[in-house]
Parts: C-alpha cells; structure tokens; sequence
C-alpha cells in the first residue's frame, strides 16, 4: 500500500464508478480528498466513506466541461487543503448508440469532447499551473484502450477523445514535466486493458478489473 498521508488529492467523476474506487483507495492510503462531480448527493455518499477512513474530504460539485466550475473547484481545493498534490483526471462521459461515423451528429462530438478532452486540459491547465508553483505533483489522466488505435464499436468521438487526451498527455509531460527540473511534474496515462472494453470484465462496483499504467517520463 502506498503512502499518501499528508498529501491531497483532487478527483473528478469522484461520485461512482472508477471514481468513486479512485476516492476510496487514496483515502485508505492516507490521503486528504478534493472530490468534484455533478451530483452533490453521490459525492457526499462517497465523501462519508472516505471520511470514515480518516480522510479529511472537501466536496466541490462541478461540471468540468465549465471553465468556471474547474476554477471554482480548484481554488476550493487549495483553499480548504493549502495545496493540490495529486491530480486525477477521471471524469469522462462516452455515447455507446452505436452510431455510424457518416451519421454521428455534432452535438453529441461536442459534449463528449468538452467533458472527455477540453475538461480535462482545464484541469491539467490550472492545476498543474498551482504545481508548478508549489514545487511539483502529479496529473495523473483516464485514458482508454480505444485512445490507441482503431476499433468497431461505432464510438468515433470518444476514441478521438481519448487518442486525444493520451497525447496531450505526453506532450504536458514534455512542456511542463521533467525538463523544467526545478519544478517537476509527473504525467501518468491510466487506460483500460483490452479486457476492460465496454461491456466486459467488470467487476461487481461497476470498475474494471484491471488498469494499465504508463508513465509519461519514458515518452
């Protein structure tokens, strides 16, 4: 079990799935929580479990697709835990219609890329901006399996999404990472195994079974 006592950590989609797994096990490490989500009610649910772990939880709802509401959550975080030292990007939405490429509609594109890609580079914007200023951290983004190459499954926006999220990351790692030594930054790519596809080896909490982990140093 890794130690993260005395250090906060700042979830998106913190209010089930992946999300909500994320919450419970930093917390069980030691962690302090920044937990962010739309629903108020399924993040205090969440919140209560980790506080019974003896974490100390700061609930913040947000859309992330607003840059307004990422500022808000942010600035609540460093307010209420003096610092953000861990960033996990796990909010994503995904649209499983099945629809043909010719067919897929713009306003669908739009929603998943604002919540799956341009949320997420908010969050890595202005949180890793309070890093670098603070002396360092980690960003750590949920990628996918699908942000890797083609598949058949009809899911065009959220494989460009994804494929999109995975290089931002490595290029983040390149610009505000490593090479800026004296305020360092880990980016880590997590991304489902190809078990994990949609629909497949989950377990009984709605997460999957197992995570890749690819550290963006090596890229």
């Amino acid at each position: 079990m890794l130690d993260f006592t005395g250090k906060t950590v700042l979830i998106t989609g913190a209010s089930m799935g992946l999300g909500e797994g994320f919450a419970h096990g930093f917390a069980e490490a030691g962690a302090n929580l920044v937990l962010t989500a739309r629903s108020h009610d399924l993040l205090e649910g969440v919140a209560d479990v980790c506080r019974s772990k003896g974490s100390t939880v700061i609930v913040v709802p947000g859309d992330v697709s607003l840059e307004d509401d990422v500022a808000r959550v942010v600035a609540a975080g460093v307010e209420g835990h003096g610092k953000i030292d861990v960033l996990v990007n796990n909010a994503g939405v995904s649209d499983m219609r099945g629809v043909a490429p010719e067919q897929f509609d713009m306003e669908t594109w739009n929603w998943i890329m604002s919540i799956d890609l341009n949320g997420a580079f908010m969050y890595m914007r202005d949180v890793g901006k309070h890093m670098l200023e603070s002396g360092g951290g980690s960003i750590v983004n949920v990628c996918s399996i699908m942000g890797h190459g083609a598949n058949e499954l009809n899911v065009i926006a959220y494989t460009a999404a994804k494929g999109a999220l995975r290089n931002v990351t490595m290029q983040l790692g390149c610009e505000m990472g490593r090479p800026r030594c004296s305020r360092q930054l880990g980016f880590t790519g997590v991304h489902r195994d190809r078990d994990g596809a949609p629909g497949t080896r989950r377990n009984g909490h709605g997460q999957v079974d197992r995570l890749a982990y690819t550290d963006a140093s090596n890229w």
